[in-house]
């Protein structure tokens, strides 16, 4: 007892002058009943935490005696899972807690009650707090961006429109004698008419528009409601979205880039339009997030963060070397004249040099630049590699385009191939900018957002 007195007073006289003030009064609001536990397993609820990577959840237990297990219910409630505890007892729990402990959440059970004065030591017993969803990864840690970048898709819409006006001045299969040249040919009349072919362009942007839609919306409205209803909406449309862009996508780079040459086969041309495109994202994405943050935004960000988009890019960079490298040795090998005529035509004087130059900036020196793990880490050293790779990108659609049009000769135009390359980067960071400025960088009220603000790769 002599030592709690002399501790009180060394506090009372370090802290004398807060003293003297009288103590701290804090008052509550007027208090309200959430909700009734109906669960019978509940008890005698004794302890009461919430949930931090369960939004909108709670975490109980209940007091003496029973299994060594906690209880999840929502605000109404009800039990949504229950959780043993491994290698602990359940003697006496008081109360409980939850806490952030090394960037992830964590929970804090005290086993202390002791209504008798018999016990000789209390246990305190920490574990992570797991998700209601396990398996399940919650939202991406740079997902502002990435959706700023997909709001460009209504723009692009607009694009695939002003293309169909000009389909029989681009694309040689809507000239009838040449299609009725050759028995090759005759066979994709029915594919390639002009009013199947505008009606898969528009149905593929109108499908892409409208998740679009339908995911940003959800993602831009959590800012302001909260909660996990959005989030769980989310994931059936992802699911859907994805089993369709994949095909849609491939379909829609063989109609509008592929049947530039309508003789020319390959099963292959899909997937690598579609890996390069997602190679060029993660590139982006990078470029966006480091001039972003140089402006001021996105402080939250850390080398942690761009680690994992930077192992992004390299990885597709190799799957995009590994697709081109596949559909090349599978035309060389068959040497068949309907598909060795693209290979041809790109090793003519001019087209050579990009034909040498472009699995060069799209592969090797990203492959072996971005090999280490300080090349990854390193914002100002990241984004030149992806500087590089966004350059590879156009460099390959032109080299897949281009040639079409003047294939005897290298026919590079400064002022109609540059305007119109940073006409459609301008319409990008016009939309990315817009989509910025109208909504929070940072999903204020995602139910993951811990996970990213407390990021780490180890």
């Amino acid at each position: 007892m002599r030592h709690t007195r002399l501790i009180i007073g060394l506090m009372l006289l370090v802290t004398g002058a807060a003293v003297a003030e009288g103590p701290v009064r804090i008052e509550y609001g007027k208090g309200r009943e959430l909700a009734k536990l109906a669960d019978p397993a509940i008890r005698e609820s004794s302890g009461l935490a919430v949930g931090r990577v369960n939004p909108g959840a709670f975490w109980t237990h209940n007091d003496s005696g029973g299994q060594p297990r906690l209880f999840l219910v929502d605000a109404k409630g009800k039990t949504l899972a229950t959780m043993a505890v491994r290698g602990a007892k359940a003697v006496d729990w008081e109360d409980m807690a939850s806490f952030v402990d090394n960037g992830r959440s964590a929970l804090l059970i005290a086993d202390v009650g002791d209504n008798q004065a018999k016990r000789k030591t209390c246990t305190l017993y920490v574990v992570r707090e797991p998700w209601l969803y396990p398996g399940e990864s919650g939202v991406a840690k740079n997902g502002r961006v990435m959706e700023s970048i997909a709001s460009y898709v209504f723009v692009a819409a607009i694009f695939n429109v002003v293309l169909l006006f000009g389909i029989g001045k681009i694309y040689p299969w809507t000239n009838p004698e040449l299609m009725n040249s050759s028995h090759v040919l005759q066979g994709k009349i029915g594919y390639f008419g002009t009013a199947f072919f505008s009606a898969r362009v528009l149905a593929f942007t109108a499908v892409v528009c409208f998740f679009g839609w339908q995911l940003l919306s959800n993602s831009t409205r959590q800012d302001s409601e909260g909660g996990v209803e959005l989030w769980k909406r989310q994931k059936p449309l992802c699911s859907i979205f994805l089993v369709l862009f994949a095909p849609l996508m491939t379909m829609f780079a063989v109609d509008v880039i592929k049947s530039l040459e309508p003789t020319w086969f390959s099963t292959m041309f899909g997937v690598y339009v579609l890996v390069g495109f997602v190679q060029a994202v993660c590139a982006f994405a990078i470029i966006s997030t480091y001039w972003l943050q140089r402006a001021g935004y996105l402080g939250w960000v850390t080398p942690d963060h761009y680690h994992d988009m930077g192992k992004y890019m390299f990885g597709f960079s190799i799957f995009w070397a590994y697709i081109g490298v596949c559909q090349y040795l599978l035309i060389w090998y068959a040497n068949l004249p309907e598909e060795t005529t693209y290979y041809l035509l790109r090793q003519h004087p001019g087209w050579v040099y990009f034909t040498m130059l472009l699995p060069a900036v799209r592969f090797v020196i990203p492959f072996l630049g971005l090999l280490p793990r300080m090349a990854k880490r390193t914002p100002s050293y990241l984004v030149k590699f992806a500087y590089l790779v966004l350059f590879g990108a156009w460099l390959d659609i032109y080299w897949m385009i281009m040639p079409s049009f003047s294939p005897n000769r290298f026919g590079f135009s400064y002022l109609y191939d540059v305007c119109f390359a940073l006409g459609f980067f301008g319409a990008l960071l016009f939309s990315v900018r817009r989509f910025l400025k109208n909504h929070h960088t940072l999903p204020i009220k995602d139910p993951f957002l811990h996970e990213t603000l407390h990021h780490h790769v180890y």
